[in-house]
């Protein structure tokens, strides 16, 4: 005899929001625990002007809310453009530590003229 499966709205959700947790953590796990804030930090800055912005209130459906669903796939689809950024940051900081670390290098002699 067959089970009769029902299908559970609630679970599905939770299936595909663990999905995209993965697929995010997948491409921010390389980077250390600092980075990782500020990649999270510029994602949910785009999402709050650039994603909300396209949509006014993500859609509701009775007593099942999709805010998270949209929330973590708005995440995935912006975390490649944070990626590029973030790149160019750190060689423009790494650009600054250099010119810094040469005028530390450079030393000033005292000239003295009698």
């Amino acid at each position: 005899m067959k089970k009769n499966r029902l299908f559970n709205l609630e679970l599905q959700e939770k299936r595909l929001g663990r999905k995209y947790r993965k697929d995010f953590l997948k491409k921010i796990n390389h980077l250390p625990f600092s980075e990782k804030k500020i990649v999270i930090r510029l994602i949910d800055h785009k999402i709050l002007t650039e994603g909300l912005a396209l949509l006014d209130t993500p859609r509701r459906c009775g007593f099942m809310t999709h805010r998270d669903r949209y929330y973590l796939y708005s995440r995935l689809k912006f975390i490649d453009g944070v990626l590029v950024e973030m790149k160019e940051w750190k060689k423009n900081k790494e650009k600054l530590q250099q010119i810094h670390k040469r005028r530390t290098n450079i030393k000033l002699v005292w000239v003295n003229k009698s």
